[in-house]
């Protein structure tokens, strides 16, 4: 792996984790398909990166074709290729492997294309947009790192590349000499081609905009958020290093950090939050039914010198006791927290699916309830 690729793999893992990022992916006869492949049901994202040295040809129209042609359009090659290898259901399998990775239906694939040009000239315009075979997004070194730390949620980075494949696509014109630009406007404006047809931005938006008041009051906000990182990565930690043994817990832990995994930066700015009000107003507990669905819900519950000693049996009984509170669904995911006198956190996870709710588990449940005086309010 180059110093490149590894780099954008190290960018992936922060935003969308190591158990859905992929590199070098293998399909047909053994051959590498791309050099990362982000695998989130449904979505599927294409990375290819070429790292090419800009020619010393006296020409600069001359350098930047070549380099062109070499950065982006052999990309673009090669990304079309994986997906019609993804598309007709061949088998995809991880680097050095025979574990193959688990795809979405092909009929219900949606599909990002990614080509990552290193080496060229800050003054070379980069080319992107359909060469062939569909929309492809081209970044640069700079724009790949700001994309990927500013939009570092599967659900903030997915919204975006949606909505600028539509502005172009929909035959809207865009002038601008860095992707971290368009961003600007994307964060301040919303793009919306009823608006305008045509943009054309300046170099140098970007820089200008992190020194505003507006950006350092939102990264402010969400400075919190990242307690719900710190979730992901101490029990995605545990999985890589092998310090949890159960096939059935590795099983459970995995289908809980998907869901923790999914939530955007805003959602998780706001259940970070209900950590210190929980502590702050001295709560047993507290259940949270994520914004716009109705599949599941998380359960809050602070780890106390009383509890702690059997934190782990009333997590679960606070997931099942929490199943039937307001909304009722089929999966809870349980965290219990502490926050520690040294200004660490301890965590403990679980998650609770019962697809069959029965009459008599409700009354079960609702007896538990009444007993130990859970969510009385």
């Amino acid at each position: 792996m180059t110093p490149s690729e590894k780099y954008i793999l190290e960018l992936c893992d922060k935003t969308f984790m190591a158990f859905w990022s992929f590199p070098n992916p293998i399909g047909k006869k053994n051959k590498e398909l791309c050099d990362v492949i982000v695998v989130f049901d449904p979505y599927v994202i294409i990375i290819s990166v070429k790292d090419i040295t800009v020619s010393n040809h006296q020409d600069q129209n001359v350098q930047y074709d070549r380099w062109v042609k070499k950065a982006i359009l052999k990309s673009s090659d090669q990304i079309y290729g994986a997906e019609r290898y993804i598309k007709s259901g061949g088998p995809v399998k991880e680097a050095g492997s025979e574990h193959e990775i688990r795809l979405p239906n092909i009929d219900q694939i949606k599909l990002f294309r990614i080509a990552i040009a290193f080496g060229g000239d800050t003054k070379f315009p980069l080319r992107y947009g359909d060469f062939g075979n569909g929309f492809v997004h081209v970044m640069d070194e700079k724009s790949t790192h700001i994309i990927f730390n500013e939009l570092d949620t599967i659900r903030d980075l997915i919204p975006y590349l949606e909505t600028k494949e539509r502005f172009i696509l929909e035959g809207n014109r865009l002038m601008s000499c860095s992707e971290s630009d368009f961003l600007v406007v994307y964060f301040q404006e919303g793009i919306d081609s009823k608006k305008f047809d045509t943009m054309v931005l300046d170099y140098g938006l970007w820089d200008y905009y992190v020194k505003s008041h507006s950006y350092i009051e939102y990264t402010s906000r969400m400075e919190v958020s990242y307690l719900w990182d710190k979730i992901i990565n101490k029990f995605s930690n545990d999985l890589r290093q092998g310090k949890i043994q159960s096939s059935e817990t590795i099983i459970h832990l995995k289908l809980a950090l998907k869901y923790l995994n999914q939530e955007s930066r805003t959602d998780r700015r706001y259940y970070s939050e209900q950590f210190s009000e929980i502590i702050t107003k001295g709560l047993r507990s507290r259940c949270i039914i994520p914004p716009n669905q109705q599949l599941y819900k998380y359960l809050l519950m602070p780890i106390t010198d009383k509890n702690v000693g059997r934190k782990e049996l009333q997590l679960q009984t606070l997931c099942e006791i929490a199943r039937f509170q307001g909304l009722e669904t089929s999966i809870v995911i349980g965290i219990s927290y502490r926050f520690l006198p040294n200004g660490g956190f301890s965590f403990d996870l679980a998650y609770s699916e019962v697809n069959d709710i029965t009459k008599s588990l409700r009354q079960r449940v609702s007896k538990i309830r009444k007993t130990l005086g859970y969510f009385k309010e």
